[in-house]
């Protein structure tokens, strides 16, 4: 059970950082693509 707890608790903050993340990985997309 501690273990669902941890993934329940620790799902929104991945969200946050994969939303303030995203921006940077396009950038490096771009960069790779160019």
């Amino acid at each position: 059970m501690s273990e669902i707890s941890h993934q329940f608790l620790l799902s929104p903050l991945f969200k946050l950082l994969i939303k303030k993340a995203l921006p940077g990985l396009i950038l490096v997309a771009s960069l790779l693509v160019w």
